[in-house]
């Protein structure tokens, strides 16, 4: 049974046991509480076993916090276990020195599936301090970095990409233009820069939605 636990929290330690003994009771399996803690002060709170009553009736935690997850920098190592890596980042990647922990987890998304890629990177972005995002995004847009990962070129390429096609979407909505969701759906799916700043432009002056590529509309 998988609990996240973001704060102490007294009564958690009293329900814990009954969640417990209720999957037990239906599965009729052994039954294991992992508690993932970001803080770490809050997965040793978890840790100590919850005393039930005698004789040595107990439910024992195993929390996992920062503490508990290793410091990934080796690029094989982050292919090899490309999870590891960005759980790694998430817990470490406010060390003083993250580099070489972002430089192992570009090359970790090199090798998960794009969907799964994005997930990662998002939470990742979401969850660092700002010092710590910004030197995360610094290593993904330098080119010139040696380990320059693929994702992330993609992964900048593609936001880009979004945010021309929401400038479309806004200038025309501006301009007070009707976009059929056909058409809206076209526009924020299209990923050719060039494209996207042609549109862009011919938005700025267009009166319907064929002024801006009259392909849109066929």
């Amino acid at each position: 049974m998988i609990e996240a636990q973001l704060r102490i929290d007294a009564r958690k330690r009293l329900s814990w046991p009954a969640y417990v003994a209720t999957l037990h009771a239906r599965l009729g399996c052994p039954v294991v509480l992992f508690v993932v803690c970001p803080v770490q002060a809050v997965a040793d709170w978890c840790t100590p076993a919850i005393v039930i009553g005698p004789p040595g009736s107990m439910l024992t935690p195993v929390a996992l916090g920062p503490a508990q997850v290793p410091v990934i920098t080796d690029q094989k190592t982050a292919r090899r276990v490309p999870e590891l890596a960005v759980l790694s980042a998430l817990a470490h990647g406010d060390s003083p020195n993250p580099t070489p922990i972002f430089d192992a987890l570009l090359s970790a998304l090199d090798v998960i599936d794009h969907d799964h890629a994005n997930l990662y990177t998002d939470l990742i972005l979401a969850v660092l301090p700002a010092a710590a995002r910004d030197c995360l995004e610094e290593l993904m847009t330098t080119t010139s970095h040696r380990y320059q990962s693929d994702f992330a070129r993609r992964y900048f390429s593609e936001g880009e990409a979004r945010g021309e096609a929401n400038a479309v979407l806004a200038v025309l909505a501006a301009r007070g233009i009707e976009v059929p969701d056909r058409i809206r759906t076209t526009i924020a799916s299209c990923t050719d820069l060039d494209r996207l700043a042609l549109w862009i432009r011919r938005a700025a002056t267009a009166n319907k939605i064929e002024d801006v590529d009259a392909d849109l509309v066929r």
